[in-house]
């Protein structure tokens, strides 16, 4: 089945943007160019549109799946209705979802955590992204898997964005620590628990803007 999926980030000048992806797994048996347009709405709780959009699309490949992505500028926090598709030449859906997203609040001027993003493919582009650009900070570009379906030979990535961190002084980088755990199971049945030791994370510069 296509996914769609979501996330809440801020570019590095502050601005609120909503990074939306279409996922298309190699399953559904399509190919980059039976695609050519990439269409949708947004809907507020009230079933009013807020966003409408209709635009050239070039589909990438991540690992033998699709994916399409697009940055929504404009929206605010709350709850939504997006509907998201593909079209071919002629003008035909190809690939159509309906999802509900909800946008939590973060503010430049605040501390906090963007939604977990888990990925299996990141990787560096040849030129610095634009800022605001959909899941891409420098020349760091990261694919969320949509389906959110790995298997034991995939390498996982964990990726959050987090504002206003602790500042180490002596290199004006962001100072962090990170601690991962994995637990099984689900609520009612709690499984093992896989915990790493805090560790120190290393900050890079990012490419192309301050």
């Amino acid at each position: 089945p296509t996914n769609s999926m979501h996330s809440e980030l801020l570019s590095p000048n502050g601005d609120y943007f909503v990074p939306i992806q279409l996922y298309i797994p190699k399953s559904a048996g399509y190919t980059a160019d039976q695609v050519s347009t990439f269409f949708g709405t947004v809907e507020d709780s009230t079933g009013t549109p807020v966003s409408i959009f209709e635009e050239p699309a070039t589909v990438s490949a991540s690992n033998g799946d699709l994916y399409f992505d697009k940055s929504l500028n404009g929206l605010k926090p709350g709850t939504y209705r997006a509907t998201l598709g593909l079209a071919d030449k002629e003008g035909k859906p190809v690939v159509m979802t309906t999802q509900p997203i909800e946008l939590k609040s973060m503010a430049k001027d605040e501390t906090g955590i963007s939604r977990l993003v888990l990925a299996s493919d990141v990787h560096q582009t040849d030129t610095a992204a634009l800022m605001g650009a959909p899941y891409a900070f420098g020349r760091v570009k990261i694919v969320p898997k949509g389906d959110r379906i790995f298997t034991t030979k995939d390498e996982i990535t964990y990726f959050i964005e987090v504002i206003n961190p602790g500042i180490d002084e002596a290199t004006n980088m962001p100072k962090l620590q990170v601690k991962l755990e994995l637990a099984g199971g689900t609520n009612e049945k709690p499984g093992r628990t896989i915990s790493a030791p805090i560790s120190d994370a290393t900050p890079l510069p990012l490419t192309g803007a301050p």
